[in-house]
């Protein structure tokens, strides 16, 4: 009986503490048979504060209000944009209108929806603006604002087009050619990006969203687009020896680069080394490994200044990490089973067998590190992670079945939540980045991850974004006919 009790009280304050981190539950009827044809794009004011979720299905948009406060203020529906625009990549908020952008499947031509959220009215209408001798790269919805980079074919040639409201405001032309290095091709950052002109290849630039506990899967990218403290960073690890950033001011539009070499390991065939970057709180972490160590280091980026070098030999212990050496095996669902290696050069034959991730996330006093890298799949030729904290095998939403929704904290819990790698895990202090003796605490979408599953709900109505400093997850409950909002942090 005693433990039936203390099993109960333990339930009962599982719920108590959930219900605690309820931010708003709203009455709404949605079509349960279109669930798998649904994606949800949350909106946020930067001036006003409020938030808008736009519930995109099949045939309709349905825009639900909400007040900084979680108030819930209004809600309207209105038609999605008819034929091939069904890609949307991002939006712009004027007053009480916000307009979503979306784009056809080449990535070629764009329309935008204007959503009158108070009056419940819209209209649509196609922008003129057609890339026919350009890639698109990459969009960045930023303090209401929408961004869109692009490339010119075989050149390093990079567009950036601002759109204020529905209107091209700006158009900037940025010619980076003279950042290759002597030893680099003409056409490396070209061929980086871009491999032929096909209307249906996909760039390799990844969008990070560097406050989020991102996974190797989505960091273990060479290229990088990161976009905070109006500006935007590319980084480019092509080369081995070092990691280019270019910066773009978004006050004036005028760029910078910049190179930050790696850290120093033993001679080796140089093309059995790898290395990678990742961007976090202005500054600039670098890994680089080959068969006879890996060497791990923290640039300022503000500064220039190197701040913290950890290098390991191959026959050494890494003193750093404060996790296992681990692994993830291919498994099914929930089940994926995890070894642990015992060996350095175990963890460093894996490594170079694939392509090097970094990932930070700031918990509290210190900063938690994943250092590791991701496997390309002998059987299918996909990527696939070869296994992160708290992973299952099984997507959470459903990936755009319908439309294509540029949520990039979304993706990153997605990710984070299915991922499989090779990695190890370690802990420094945020000040001075010396090593943190101990265990980490849960990070928002490990807490995230265990609620979901004790909850039913529609995959494909669940959203995840961040305000200020804490993530809400928003989710559909069937039974109750319900839409929650919840805070983590």
């Amino acid at each position: 009986m005693k433990t039936y009790a203390i099993l109960f009280l333990l339930l009962l304050l599982t719920v108590n503490s959930y219900s605690q981190d309820i931010l708003m539950e709203q009455d709404i009827c949605l079509r349960s048979y279109l669930s798998d044809r649904r994606d949800v794009y949350p909106v946020l004011d930067d001036l006003s504060g409020k938030i808008a979720l736009f519930l995109i299905d099949n045939d309709t948009i349905n825009a639900l209000t909400y007040s900084k406060n979680y108030e819930p203020l209004n809600s309207c529906k209105c038609p999605r944009p008819n034929g091939k625009f069904k890609i949307l990549i991002g939006n712009t908020v004027v007053q009480n209108e916000c307009n979503l952008f979306f784009t056809n499947k080449r990535k070629t031509e764009f329309l935008v929806k204007t959503i009158d959220l108070n009056n419940n009215t819209s209209k649509e209408y196609k922008i003129p603006l057609k890339l026919n001798r350009e890639e698109y790269l990459e969009s960045v919805s930023y303090k209401n604002k929408l961004y869109i980079l692009s490339r010119i074919y075989y050149s390093s040639i990079y567009k950036l087009r601002v759109f204020e409201g529905c209107e091209p405001a700006v158009c900037i032309e940025h010619d980076f050619t003279k950042i290759l290095s002597a030893n680099s091709k003409p056409d490396r950052i070209a061929d980086d990006l871009y491999d032929t002109p096909s209307a249906t290849t996909t760039t390799n630039i990844k969008r990070i969203e560097c406050s989020n506990p991102n996974s190797l899967d989505i960091t273990s990218e060479e290229n990088k687009l990161y976009c905070y403290d109006d500006k935007i960073v590319l980084s480019f690890d092509g080369e081995k020896d070092k990691t280019t950033l270019i910066t773009i001011d978004l006050n004036n539009y005028t760029y910078t680069s910049k190179n930050f070499k790696q850290g120093e390991l033993e001679k080796t065939n140089k093309l059995a080394t790898l290395s990678n970057s990742y961007i976090h709180g202005n500054k600039l972490y670098q890994l680089i490994v080959n068969k006879t160590g890996l060497c791990f280091t923290v640039h300022n980026l503000k500064t220039d200044s190197l701040l913290k070098t950890y290098s390991v030999k191959s026959e050494e212990e890494i003193y750093f990490r404060n996790s296992a050496l681990l692994q993830k095996i291919d498994g099914n669902g929930f089940s994926t089973p995890e070894r642990e290696l015992d060996k350095t050069k175990q963890v460093l034959r894996k490594l170079l067998t694939g392509y090097l991730g970094i990932s930070v996330y700031e918990t509290g006093n210190n900063l938690e590190v994943l250092l590791g890298g991701i496997k390309e799949s002998p059987s299918t030729g996909s990527l696939i992670a070869m296994g992160l904290v708290g992973a299952v095998a099984v997507p959470l939403v459903s990936g755009g079945a319908y439309y294509a929704v540029p949520n990039y904290t979304m993706n990153s819990y997605s990710s984070y939540a299915n991922s499989r790698s090779v990695y190890f895990k370690c802990l420094f202090n945020k000040q001075n980045l010396e090593h943190v003796t101990g265990n980490s605490s849960p990070n928002p979408f490990d807490k995230i991850k265990e609620f979901v599953g004790t909850i039913k709900t529609p995959q494909s109505t669940q959203t995840i974004f961040k305000v200020n400093d804490y993530f809400v997850l928003g989710y559909y409950s069937s039974n109750e006919k319900k839409y929650y909002l919840r805070r983590f942090e």
